[in-house]
């Protein structure tokens, strides 16, 4: 007759033998099924039953085969209290997860194989909570940085954003990057376009990036974005792109990057007449701190996750623009447009919808019937510059045509505003400091008015400069006027110190950044008839500074997260407030910048209001 006494002896041995069971699979690393088994830790004598008849197996020199390990698994004492029957759970368990063979064991286990066990901690099981669908970056399969290394940008984002975001590798219709979430993989809203200097320049006498940035603007891309990756002076030592025209050097017909005041001017010209944000990156390691800053900004501040369309719908979008494309081309052929009229056409408006919407922003149907005019005078070459009126005369009346073939209604036109041409003026206000280097820069520039800009003092603190440019309609025209363009610039240090301000009340990156755009939304002029930009000036060269102050300086924290903070504000920025925001060095880089809006603005703007 069995005592008790008995049984707890066979239940400590069972104990035993399951501990070292558990502590052979982990040294063979083959442990299947590490789950604990509810209820396991209250049944300690029965398990150190089979431990030790195994260990006894072993010492002895004789095999302890898995018949006996589960007879003696199967012998247990009555249930008290809380206790339960947990034999069932230790033969699935013993069934599924041990890799020993029991069996013909000749080896001798590992000496410290009884102290294994003891870091095997059994913990009860929680259920998992239900949470929102991950975010996965998807990256386009012919996304690399060369020919060599066709993976180096997938599996540099994987790593970088590991347990953040989801990153997928598939082949895109649009964009390079783009964000989705759900079973169905809905957009999030934001599109990459990366162009690195090289690429841009070499491919741009075809127009492959003024097609891909109008495929970017799509319903449903909310922020669609172009970053650059290399500095702009890089197009001065590149060769000029394969099939570039000598003849229409710098004209408006002629799209090709030739140096790095041609790549400002596209900068510039995104940022002003496109939905497109401008983004800048030094290389391949900014671009990954870019994907992963626009990740962390779009979990916390992005759209609804089912509002997007789908990632497999893109490719009929983009067809869908592209026929978009064609019938703006048709509606200027059918109005009696020329090939170099709607060469002009072409690249002022990516879409009919955009003419369209063009259309919408006029005060007046006499603006809207006159908006294409100057447009296609300001494209003619220098033998072709009005004289005497009548090119003046045609192009008034394609516009007009233009116009009436969309659906408008036609009114009459001052016979003064038909005959006669006076180029518009660009209107240039600007803040005391960055005044008097304007003047320098536009001396005997007669289409030119610089003015000087006053600040209110409130602004001042966070703002060191703006910049407000705007054309003016002359001689007949002298009542109409451009949408004005604003460009805030704000110095380094002041960046520093709101972040710095920013990092002591939060911790996460999305966090951080949501609070420095608002603070800096909340000073610029934000209307819905300007496009507003804002320059950070200087960032760098500010956090250097302040990191070799060390932590006793008042901005190490903000300087010491500059690098993962910075593309983050500018994405915040973007998604919640919908400003550009263009990273420049110094001074000299910013008037560059300037200097290329005023450009592009009298080359391209429209006299809508």
């Amino acid at each position: 007759m069995r005592s008790q006494a008995d049984d707890v002896n066979e239940e400590e041995e069972m104990n035993r033998a399951i501990k070292l069971s558990l502590a052979g699979q982990h040294i063979n690393g083959n442990l299947h099924d590490s789950t604990p088994v509810p209820g396991t830790h209250t049944d300690r004598n029965h398990i150190d039953h089979i431990a030790s008849a195994v260990s006894d197996a072993n010492e002895h020199r004789c095999p302890m085969t898995s018949e006996r390990l589960l007879e003696l698994s199967s012998r247990q004492p009555q249930p008290s209290g809380s206790q339960t029957n947990n034999v069932a759970c230790f033969r699935k368990s013993l069934g599924s997860a041990c890799t020993m063979d029991l069996d013909s064991s000749d080896e001798e286990l590992p000496k410290n194989s009884e102290a294994q066990p003891q870091q095997q901690q059994l913990q009860p099981v929680h259920k998992q909570e239900k949470r929102d669908p991950p975010i996965v970056l998807v990256i386009d399969v012919r996304e690399r940085s060369s020919d060599k290394t066709p993976r180096n940008i997938f599996e540099a984002a994987q790593q970088q954003l590991a347990g953040a975001v989801e990153v997928d590798f598939a082949k895109l219709q649009v964009g390079d990057y783009v964000w989705v979430s759900g079973p169905e993989r809905r957009l999030l809203g934001a599109c990459i376009e990366r162009k690195t200097v090289s690429d841009l320049v070499g491919r741009s006498a075809r127009g492959d990036h003024l097609r891909q940035l109008r495929r970017l603007q799509l319903p449903g891309i909310l922020w669609p974005a172009v970053v650059l990756e290399g500095d702009e002076t890089l197009a001065d030592k590149r060769a000029v792109a394969y099939g570039a025209s000598r003849f229409s050097a710098c004209s408006l017909l002629d799209s090709s990057i030739r140096d790095s005041q041609s790549v400002l001017r596209f900068l510039a010209q995104t940022a002003i007449f496109s939905r497109a944000f401008v983004l800048l990156s030094g290389g391949t390691q900014d671009t990954i701190a870019l994907l992963q800053a626009w990740s962390s900004v779009l979990m916390r501040c992005g759209p609804d996750r089912d509002a997007g369309p789908s990632l497999s719908s893109l490719g009929r979008l983009a067809k869908a623009s592209d026929e978009d494309h064609s019938s703006l081309i048709e509606a200027a052929r059918a109005a009696g447009a020329t090939g170099r009229d709607l060469d002009l056409i072409c690249h002022r408006f990516e879409s009919l919808e955009s003419l369209k919407a063009t259309y919408g922003q006029c005060a007046d149907d006499q603006r809207r019937q006159m908006l294409l005019a100057e447009l296609f005078l300001a494209g003619a070459s220098d033998e072709e510059a009005p004289g005497d009126g009548s090119d003046w005369a045609r192009a008034t009346g394609v516009s007009s045509q233009l116009w009436e073939a969309l659906g408008g209604r036609l009114v009459g036109v001052e016979p003064s505003l038909s005959r006669a041409y006076h180029p518009s003026q660009l209107r240039l206000d600007a803040s005391p400091g960055l005044l008097a280097d304007i003047r320098q820069h536009s001396a005997g520039d007669d289409g030119l008015e610089v003015t000087e800009l006053r600040m209110p003092g409130a602004v001042g603190a966070v703002i060191s400069e703006r910049v407000r440019l705007q054309l003016i309609g002359q001689g007949s025209r002298s009542g109409w006027r451009s949408l004005p363009v604003s460009v805030d610039i704000s110095a380094g240090q002041t960046v520093l110190g709101m972040l710095q301000q920013a990092c002591d009340l939060h911790s996460e990156v999305a966090e951080v950044a949501a609070h420095v755009a608002d603070n800096l939304a909340s000073i610029l002029e934000l209307t819905g008839t300007c496009r507003q930009m804002i320059v950070l000036e200087g960032v760098g060269a500010a956090a250097i500074r302040a990191q070799k102050q060390g932590k006793e300086g008042t901005q190490w924290k903000a300087a010491s997260r500059i690098k993962e903070m910075l593309p983050a504000i500018v994405a915040a920025l973007a998604v919640r407030h919908g400003i550009v925001a263009m990273l420049r060095a110094n001074p000299q880089r910013t008037m560059q910048f300037l200097l290329a809006v005023g450009q592009v603005l009298r080359e391209r703007g429209l006299l809508t209001q």
